[in-house]
């Protein structure tokens, strides 16, 4: 290679910025699913593999998580939120069952 062909590409180099972390992951937004899943910061901590400050810091924004974890947060907070989803569905087709219930056994 000629040597203006390299120093080019060495000054492209230097003017590229280096990798950064996911930016797109919102802490309020894990707080928000974390809330919905009805969890503790402990205990997604635990579900993840890392301390409860590092979720903490994640929250906050002050620290991102990496690829595997944001993977494992998106796999624990499905499951849970799913999870939760089906109580509360089960609850509300038990409380409109016993709404019939008494309905029924008022009209008698």
């Amino acid at each position: 290679m000629k040597k203006g062909v390299i120093e080019r590409t060495l000054k492209d180099i230097s003017k590229s910025s280096p990798p950064r972390p996911i930016r797109d992951y919102s802490g309020s937004r894990l707080t928000e699913r974390r809330h919905e899943a009805r969890l503790t910061q402990e205990d997604l901590a635990e579900l993840v593999g890392v301390s409860k400050q590092t979720v903490g810091f994640w929250e906050q924004g002050r620290r991102y998580p990496t690829l595997t974890h944001v993977a494992k947060l998106q796999e624990v907070l499905y499951e849970e939120v799913r999870r939760v989803r089906a109580r509360e569905q089960a609850l509300r087709r038990f409380m409109q069952a016993s709404r019939k219930r008494q309905a029924a056994q008022e009209g008698k």
